[in-house]
């Protein structure tokens, strides 16, 4: 799990480094990078918390709650990406 976790929050750097190098920097997306080093911090917190007690099951419904909105926040900006292609490439024309 912590291998899952670990490797989702690497995507997630990586997810935000590839978006602002294609986009430029604006007030949303440091909000956004903002957001997301907090949730790292927060998630690397509970899981040395989880070694430390020996607990694995030690916050795991707030780290999956954090996953799901992060998740669910990456997708509505790709769409939110995609119709601003589609306007764009539509107003081109």
């Amino acid at each position: 799990m912590v291998v899952l976790i670990t490797a989702f929050v690497l995507l997630l750097i990586a997810w935000a480094l590839v978006a602002s190098r294609r986009t430029p920097r604006a007030q949303p997306k440091s909000d956004s990078r903002r957001r997301l080093a907090e949730a790292v911090a927060q998630l690397q917190m509970w899981q040395a918390e989880r070694d430390r007690r020996g607990d694995p099951a030690y916050e795991k419904a707030a780290e999956n709650e954090i996953i799901w909105n992060e998740l669910v926040e990456l997708e509505l900006q790709d769409i939110d990406e995609q119709l601003t292609r589609i306007r764009n490439s539509a107003g081109g024309q």
